[in-house]
């Protein structure tokens, strides 16, 4: 074994060591149970804690008559169109909405989904079936609003319409009516 290899054999066995060691300083609750675990995301006294989300109803299958198309952008894969009539702001703060992506070849998918502007997240709580009905999505997790999607749909909406300063950005009719004549927010 030469120096080189010699030094890097010491540097990773080095690492190796300390990385435990370091690991349980940095995270207390490494060995706790799941259940009590401390809500990492809020920080606060309990008058300012984040509402549980409500149960979602989900809207009458959307009609083209009510569909507010809106751009994402010249490289998108699909058009978007938003269900005026399905635009809601819960209790929670999320806004509940319907959007329908049609697809370059003509493939349309209808699903019902919620923003939540203070986490900045998304969340997709329905898809709309063949024959008219709703089928609850299986997937319960929020997810991130990404600007690396390859469909910016969440991205518009959240930065051009729904959100402003961790809030929505007005009533339910005044977002439809923004959507409606193509007026994102300025900040």
């Amino acid at each position: 074994m030469n120096k080189s290899q010699a030094w890097f054999c010491r540097t990773v066995l080095g690492v190796a060591l300390f990385l435990p060691l370091s690991g349980a300083q940095a995270n207390p609750f490494m060995n706790m149970a799941p259940e009590v675990l401390p809500n990492r995301n809020y920080v606060g006294d309990d008058e300012n804690k984040p509402k549980p989300e409500e149960k979602t109803v989900l809207p009458p299958m959307p009609k083209a008559e009510d569909m507010l198309p809106f751009e994402t952008g010249p490289n998108a894969a699909q058009s978007f169109a938003i269900d005026a009539k399905s635009l809601s702001i819960g209790k929670d703060g999320i806004i509940r909405y319907t959007v329908v992506a049609t697809s370059r070849a003509g493939a349309v998918n209808i699903i019902h989904e919620g923003v939540n502007c203070k986490t900045h997240e998304y969340r997709q709580y329905a898809y709309g079936r063949k024959d008219g009905q709703w089928a609850w999505s299986r997937n319960e997790q929020w997810q991130r609003v990404s600007t690396l999607s390859v469909n910016q749909s969440h991205t518009i909406l959240a930065r051009n319409f729904f959100c402003l300063a961790g809030l929505p950005a007005g009533s339910a009719s005044e977002i439809v009516t923004s959507i409606r004549y193509n007026r994102p927010l300025e900040y």
